[in-house]
């Protein structure tokens, strides 16, 4: 799974090295017939080195890729605790409020293909870390989480990497201690929920947010059903002290390897977190190994199919 190559601009240095062996410039003399005519290459040759200055510079530096660390640091706990979200939590009678989140259904795609192609990173991964913050409008919520990549089908990112994404809804803890869990800003979605505990590996279909998106979740998000739709979820067991049954339970200390060759074969059930995705009665349940090839087949009908396994 190879990076594409660096974009180079071979059509302009052929023009250049013509001039160089062709626009030789003349000596000058006194006359002024002479001197006009060796400024023609001469003025060719240059325009044509501006030129191929211009096509090889080195594109301006993309945008840093959103870290969790920024986003903690971006909003302490001072900031969240004064936001007006957060007041107007604790000033309802019960401490709290809940908001749901409600989504258009067709919204949500009928099938992995069609989530691959509305995608721009699809990944497996582990060992997430998060974040729950205030949405970059201060008027929601924001779940944000960095996993580190284990395979990657589509995207940027490759095995060890780290990424981070985010969903727009979470319950916001909006009390200081020593008095936490008494008040919260809970956006809730409909059917949303997680059966057990974990640990967990994910398989993500994930794209950047756009438009007035970008008002709920900065970068990465779940490439549909508005924010819910391109998470599932494959249950790790509980790690041993011999790490002899889940090659996953040293993650993220482990080479990255271990994890994948686990899931390879892992019978473990996949789960699909909203209940009304379409996927869920396709794939809910399945076991990882079957799944995961799933997904690599659509991988496949895209071209996107640079290794047979995850390894």
């Amino acid at each position: 799974m190879s990076r594409p190559a660096a974009v180079t601009a071979p059509n302009l240095q052929r023009p250049m090295e013509q001039a160089r062996s062709t626009g030789t410039i003349p000596r000058s003399r006194s006359q002024g017939g002479c001197m006009k005519k060796s400024m023609i290459p001469n003025l060719a040759a240059t325009m044509l080195v501006t030129l191929a200055a211009l096509g090889t510079a080195q594109p301006q530096d993309a945008p840093q890729e959103l870290r969790l660390s920024d986003i903690k640091a971006q909003q302490p706990s001072e900031t969240i605790y004064a936001s007006a979200l957060c007041q107007r939590a604790r000033e309802t009678p019960r401490g709290s409020i809940v908001q749901p989140y409600a989504i258009d259904s067709t919204t949500l795609v009928p099938d992995l293909n069609a989530l691959m192609e509305e995608s721009d990173e699809v990944v497996l991964a582990a060992s997430p870390n998060f974040a729950t913050v205030l949405s970059p409008s201060s008027e929601s919520v924001a779940i944000y989480s960095e996993v580190r990549v284990i395979h990657s089908w589509k995207g940027t990112h490759r095995a060890g990497d780290k990424l981070t994404f985010g969903v727009p809804f979470g319950e916001l803890p909006c009390d200081q201690p020593p008095h936490n869990n008494q008040s919260s800003f809970f956006v809730q979605p409909d059917d949303f929920a997680l059966k057990s505990g974990g640990p967990y590996a994910w398989v993500l279909f994930l794209r950047q947010s756009k438009g007035k998106e970008t008002l709920s979740v900065q970068g990465l998000r779940p490439a549909a059903g508005e924010g819910l739709q391109g998470m599932f979820l494959i249950q790790l067991p509980v790690p041993k002290p011999s790490y002899t049954e889940n090659r996953c339970s040293g993650f993220p200390n482990e080479p990255v390897e271990h994890c994948a060759s686990y899931l390879e074969t892992s019978q473990s059930p996949v789960m699909v977190p909203y209940a009304h995705d379409p996927l869920a009665k396709i794939y809910g349940g399945m076991p990882a190994s079957d799944f995961l090839r799933a997904v690599q087949s659509a991988a496949a009908a895209k071209g996107l199919d640079e290794k047979s396994s995850l390894k």
